[in-house]
């Protein structure tokens, strides 16, 4: 289904046979938002696009939508489906009627009744956003929605990134300084980003609802060092009658050093939220994070690792962890490669599989991505030993990988290939053959989560991967999820139907004994009863960079090795 783009304005976008166009909602740096009516939903939706589809906004824009997949939450908005190939791409999401924060809270003059419930359930949303290991890094007055019933729901996560899990901030100046200046964090504005820069924008917000004014005013540069050098002056002073409790806490999320500000439970207290944040975060296959337990898995971790061994010995391996949503698959994989990565034994490159994703070969998609930010960290003299010309054929593939600059310098393919089916063999061996001199570097274990949401292209290319003439020694760990194990999906019969080999093995998970679940129930009492703590590490990893780039304003998978942290817009 192709989409039809307007000629002239870029963004413009006439809609698919499956999505009418109903008007234009707004603009952003990267992307336009319609409403559009969805024929086979049968509701209207806002469906976002991409204004220009160069490699760093395809990857941002997966990203966005990846964000808010898995956390479920009435302040956050709802995703739908990403669509994507070559220059189209577009997401689908929930359609939120209503007035910008400001507008709601602020409609001539401040009305704190409407103030005090809707700045509440915002912090709700953030913290439930925070649990998920996520930071917005671009909350402002016009990414924060208010429905007529007085319901605030924050868009836009075109810059979401992970929480670094260790608690340190988050070093972000390697691709850029983005955000909006007027309500950037001192330390945000230095490349460094933790839970306490999301609160910091709710700071700004917050003094704008009750002065009607920003804390500071100026160029961005002048913004940046005013907010690191000074207080901004205190809101009763500009305008009296204020609710001294909202002064304060303006005031203490104002505070220069991101260490000063409350954290997120104190601030749901001094709202008023009894309770914690409502929500649900889902991961692969639809597990809870909280349920990340590894209990009663010995047997199987001892059997991914002789799979790590063979494939040490020169061999590929994929190995199959299949079993039913729910059973442990995930967190298994997860504990075998953390502790890979940790005893800096392999480089981890894994991805995703999302069953409301449309674009070619979604099952290695992520896998891409993780190995373009991989490549990123490395020096040019050891990109100059894996990047080979014949590599700038699978550029239109996976066009991501020109976020990698040696790439986007190789000469261009010679159309010398018209056969699709030749030119499909030439892209796949000039993966295979980036693939092979990696490992001769260092082992790689890649791992692909619910392939049962892939495709048969991405089997045809994992199959070229680890096949003949020269297949990389890769271990590839592919999960599962099969409620009925004798009905696979029809394009992963063939794979499965090779297993019980040394070099393509599955492994089924079973329910844990009643002695394993009692003790998983436990874990997951004591795991309840800790508060703040944030949510499993996601699909990337981030490192920092002396380079400071120029602020960019944004309105509007993952490697790893021994120093990996959660999934970061590197």
């Amino acid at each position: 289904m192709r989409a039809s783009f307007f000629d002239g304005e870029p963004g413009g976008f006439h809609g698919t046979e499956r999505f009418q166009i109903e008007r234009r909602l707004g603009s952003g740096g990267m992307g336009v938002v319609y409403q559009a009516l969805d024929r086979v939903r049968n509701e209207v939706v806002a469906l976002k696009t991409l204004r220009w589809t160069d490699a760093s906004t395809i990857y941002r824009f997966k990203r966005e939508f990846r964000t808010l997949l898995g956390i479920v939450h009435p302040n956050l908005v709802g995703l739908y489906e990403l669509f994507g190939e070559g220059d189209e791409w577009y997401f689908t999401m929930e359609l939120v009627k209503g007035s910008q924060f400001l507008e709601f809270v602020r409609p001539d003059v401040l009305s704190v009744e409407r103030l005090r419930p809707v700045l509440a359930q915002l912090a709700t949303g953030l913290v439930a956003l925070h649990r998920a290991g996520m930071l917005h890094r671009d909350l402002k007055p016009s990414n924060v929605i208010v429905t007529p019933e007085g319901r605030p729901v924050i868009l836009d996560f075109g810059i979401a990134a992970d929480m670094a899990s260790s608690g340190d901030p988050l070093r972000t100046a390697e691709d850029g300084i983005w955000g909006t200046a007027e309500y950037m964090s001192p330390e945000q504005g230095r490349g460094e980003a933790t839970a306490a820069s999301d609160w910091y924008a709710v700071g700004c917000m917050l003094y704008e609802a009750l002065t009607g004014r920003l804390p500071f005013a100026g160029s961005a540069l002048k913004l940046l060092l005013d907010k690191a050098q000074q207080d901004p002056p205190d809101p009763s002073k500009l305008k009296r009658g204020l609710p001294a409790d909202l002064v304060a806490l303006c005031r203490d999320l104002l505070a220069r050093s991101p260490e000063r500000r409350p954290k997120d439970e104190a601030i749901l207290t001094r709202l008023g939220v009894a309770s914690p944040a409502s929500g649900r975060v889902v991961t692969a296959g639809g597990a809870s994070l909280g349920s990340a337990q590894l209990i009663g898995r010995a047997a199987q971790l001892a059997e991914l690792e002789r799979a790590f061994g063979f494939a040490q010995s020169g061999r590929p391996v994929l190995t199959i962890v299949r079993g039913p949503s729910g059973i442990g698959k995930t967190a298994l994989v997860r504990r075998f490669v953390d502790q890979l990565v940790g005893e800096e034994r392999a480089v981890l490159l894994s991805g995703r599989c999302y069953v409301r994703e449309s674009m070619p070969y979604k099952g290695l998609d992520g896998v891409i991505d993780s190995l373009t930010r991989y490549l990123r960290t490395l020096a040019d003299r050891d990109l100059d030993r894996l990047i080979t010309d014949d590599l700038a054929s699978v550029l239109p593939l996976f066009p991501v990988l020109g976020r990698v600059p040696k790439l986007l310098t190789l000469p261009a393919p010679t159309h010398d290939v018209v056969d699709p089916v030749a030119l499909r063999r030439k892209r796949f061996s000039a993966l295979q053959g980036l693939f092979r001199r990696i490992v001769a570097i260092q082992p790689v274990v890649v791992h692909i989560d619910d392939l049962q949401w892939g495709d048969a292209d991405s089997i045809m290319l994992l199959d070229s991967l680890l096949g003949p003439p020269e297949p990389p020694a890769l271990l590839v760990i592919a999960s599962l999820s099969s409620e009925d194990p004798d009905a696979p999906p029809p394009f992963l019969r063939t794979l499965l139907d090779r297993t019980g080999t040394e070099s393509c093995r599955e492994l089924r998970l079973a329910p844990l004994s009643d002695a394993d679940a009692r003790r998983l129930a436990q874990a997951l009492l004591e795991s309840e009863r800790r508060e703040g703590q944030p949510g499993a590490p996601g699909e990337g990893w981030t490192r920092s960079c002396a380079r400071r780039p120029a602020i960019r304003s944004s309105s509007s998978s993952s490697f790893a090795t021994s120093r990996s942290s959660p999934r970061a817009g590197a």
